[in-house]
């Protein structure tokens, strides 16, 4: 057996573990979200190695302990879908051999699906959960006065903007999951010397041009629709603008590259985009946006040379 099965073979039955307490450590902050992530690795992992029966030995096995240990709530199965339908479907579609870009979307779908599933239920819930945090905060700052306020006035602004995002917030916080272990996955594929299915880089990563189209009509939709329908929209708009922004740093990545910036220089550019907080991510995302239509690194013609 060459070092490569047994490193393999050693994840495999390792990988068990992450899938079969996810559910019982998700509550725990950092913790939870690590073993989340390991457990979203495996299944991947599983699904494309065809090791079929330790994948479902895991995922049911999960499912169970949870429903033994919290009983049957939409929470619970929100989670677990969440972490399993997305990973096993990602790790199956490449297997068969579907293009990257289509795997990782059919699984952000079915993320956005399961997050959902997980936050509808329970919007109060998250809702009163934000709304004890503020008022808890507010207390430690009420005894100050002129910055205090300045910064009570912000707090309760951040607070009433998650609130309105939430569910866009925690879909995208399982995309952020799926997306660490599927390149994880990725980078041990190639370790180990195994098949490793073509990848575009970094420098080339560019939105589908027809979802400017999409953007449009949700943009227009936000200014003649009522307040409870520009909620969604701004959701989407969130959502969508997550994906501009990765693809505009894409943008920022190929030109600085090209212009032959150093490493430092490079790093020093992303920290202050990272400092400008909303207005980076904004600025990111509208070069993503504009790049889905001009296609200024003519990528198109790059695929098809």
């Amino acid at each position: 057996m060459s070092n490569g099965d047994r490193i393999e073979q050693g994840l495999s039955y390792f990988g068990l573990l992450p899938l079969l307490t996810f559910p019982l450590v998700s509550g725990i902050p950092i913790v939870g979200y690590f073993i989340e992530t390991a457990a979203i690795f495996f299944a991947v992992w599983f699904a494309y190695r065809s090791r079929h029966w330790l994948l479902t030995a895991g995922a049911a096995g999960s499912i169970v302990f949870a429903l033994l240990l919290f009983g049957p709530h939409l929470l619970i199965f929100g989670l677990w879908a969440r972490v399993i339908i997305p990973a096993v479907l990602l790790g199956r579609l490449m297997n068969v051999g579907l293009s990257l870009g289509k795997c990782f979307t059919v699984a952000v779908v079915f993320v956005a699906a399961a997050g959902l599933m997980q936050y509808l239920p329970e919007r109060e819930l998250f809702q009163q959960t934000l709304d004890t945090a503020g008022r808890w905060l507010q207390g430690g700052l009420m005894g100050g006065a002129g910055q205090n306020k300045e910064t009570m006035e912000w707090m309760v602004n951040m607070i009433a903007t998650m609130k309105r995002l939430m569910p866009t917030m925690l879909v995208l916080s399982g995309v952020a999951q799926l997306f660490v272990a599927w390149v994880i996955f990725l980078v041990l594929l190639r370790q180990l010397g195994l098949f490793v299915p073509n990848v575009v880089g970094f420098y080339y990563w560019k939105m589908p041009d027809t979802y400017i189209y999409i953007t449009g009509v949700i943009m227009l939709g936000r200014l003649l629709v009522g307040e409870p329908l520009k909620i969604i929209a701004d959701n989407l708009l969130l959502f969508i603008g997550f994906f501009y922004a990765v693809f505009g740093l894409a943008v920022f990545e190929y030109y600085l590259k090209k212009i032959r910036v150093s490493l430092l220089m490079r790093i020093l550019f992303y920290i202050l985009l990272l400092l400008m907080q909303l207005p980076g991510l904004i600025l990111a995302a509208l070069v993503g946006l504009v790049d889905s239509y001009f296609d200024f690194r003519k990528v198109k013609a790059r695929m098809i040379g």
